[in-house]
């Protein structure tokens, strides 16, 4: 059964880390210019929750495959934290993940969260292992984005990289928040308690740190300077930008470079 929802609190913290990286001079944009719309794709998982695995494996498969014709998913793995109880601390987890799966419980008038459980442009939502489902909710959001985001590589210093955003076809209206996420390519932990206990867990994009940098309007172009994890020398890493309207709402915009 994949609906797991243990009833406790969450509270917000603030990620970051220290490192020197290089982020590839492809660009994001240069995704979109092969005719394929990017549709974040947001996985709420736990190392320690035994249904989670085949949403990871989905998560992964997608990733790299990107089966859905016209479209290039976005996959970001936020660890939620409220399984860390339970007989195994997913060294991932975040109190902050959870918070942001709870707001969009909220929106979508959902009493409850769960894993796994897979977000969709911020609109939609399904069981995190149901391919069905998954697929029709991106295929469904990818027909209405229309903003794109441009990211370009414009330095790096001690323990950050620095990129330059630039949005594009949002239209008029309210202006989105920018958000960046660090995600590491792929990770193998075994897990010695809990649930998954004894089992060798897989993960993609699984999210090492987010961070807002205040709203973007159409056209507009921003510099971020983006916080990378201490171990970022080490690791295979991606970046992920997106534009999200106020309230955790709509995604206008996402793209994702390797660091």
């Amino acid at each position: 059964m994949w609906q797991r929802k243990p009833a406790l609190k969450f509270v917000v913290l603030i990620l970051g880390g220290v490192s020197v990286a290089v982020l590839s001079a492809r660009t994001a944009q240069a995704q979109t210019s092969l005719g394929r719309t990017p549709v974040l794709v947001e996985l709420y998982t736990s190392e320690g929750c035994s249904t989670c695995p085949p949403a990871d494996d989905l998560l992964a498969d997608m990733a790299e495959h990107q089966p859905i014709p016209g479209v290039l998913v976005v996959p970001l793995a936020e660890h939620v934290d409220y399984w860390n109880q339970l007989g195994w601390t997913d060294r991932f987890s975040s109190s902050v993940y959870s918070q942001r799966q709870r707001v969009y419980a909220k929106n979508m008038k959902a009493t409850e969260v769960y894993t796994p459980q897979m977000v969709i442009g911020g609109t939609r939502e399904s069981p995190g292992s149901d391919r069905p489902s998954v697929v029709r909710a991106i295929t469904a959001v990818a027909k209405t984005t229309t903003g794109a985001l441009t990211v370009t590589r414009s330095g790096a210093s001690e323990g950050t990289v620095q990129v330059s955003v630039t949005l594009s076809g949002a239209g008029a209206g309210e202006a989105p928040g920018l958000y960046a996420a660090v995600t590491d390519d792929e990770d193998t932990t075994m897990v010695g308690g809990g649930e998954n206990g004894g089992h060798s867990l897989h993960h993609v994009a699984a999210v090492r740190s987010m961070q807002y940098f205040g709203a973007i309007s159409d056209g507009q172009q921003k510099l971020l300077a983006i916080k990378l994890p201490d171990d970022a020398a080490k690791r295979k890493l991606h970046l992920v930008v997106f534009a999200q309207l106020t309230g955790q709402g709509r995604i206008v915009a996402a793209a994702s470079s390797p660091i």
